[in-house]
């Protein structure tokens, strides 16, 4: 039995090392399972307005993904990913001091990055946002101004990260 050389052995080590690191880098290669309930942390275009006096019912407003969606320390979901919250609620200032309110509702992300939905379609998110303007109703009837003072308009910080999570075991491909 021929004793291997310092060399040989080097070259077995080194090819040894490479095959591991190929297999290492493709095991997330595939098909991977986002479970339902999955948090994710998304956040507003910080140039967009998202208040009680600007928007409507059911209008959409973009969100992006503020961190990466990972599982098992590999990334799933690149973080920028974007998606759409829908306003689902939304009462403007009124005379009497009256504050608004509005509610906007996290409703889908498009997955970004090296996995994609089996059907191309985007990941379905639940979780909402709500904020309510502050009242001036002592101060309208104090000054004896009544409907004429309107209350603040409720405002959703754009430069906040929130909290959504996915609706439904959904599967990813790698291809």
């Amino acid at each position: 039995m021929r004793r291997l050389s310092r060399i040989d052995l080097a070259v077995m080590l080194t090819v040894i090392g490479i095959l591991t690191l190929g297999v290492a880098g493709t095991a997330l290669a595939g098909r991977v399972l986002l479970p339902e309930g999955t948090e994710v942390k998304v956040k507003f275009d910080p140039r967009a307005q998202v208040t009680s006096g600007d928007v409507v019912a059911g209008v959409p407003i973009v969100i992006e993904l503020a961190e990466p969606v990972t599982i098992g320390g590999a990334t799933i979901i690149d973080q920028g990913a974007t998606g759409t919250a829908t306003v689902k609620d939304v009462k403007k200032a009124g005379g009497g001091g009256k504050g608004g309110s509005i509610t906007v509702e996290f409703t889908e992300i498009q997955p970004k990055g090296e996995f994609k939905t089996t059907d191309g379609a985007a990941i379905k998110l639940s979780g909402e946002v709500s904020a309510k303007g502050t009242s001036r109703k002592t101060m309208s009837y104090l000054l004896g101004f009544g409907l004429i003072i309107k209350g603040h308009q409720a405002v959703i910080p754009t430069d906040s990260v929130y909290t959504a999570k996915t609706v439904g075991n959904v599967f990813l491909e790698s291809p």
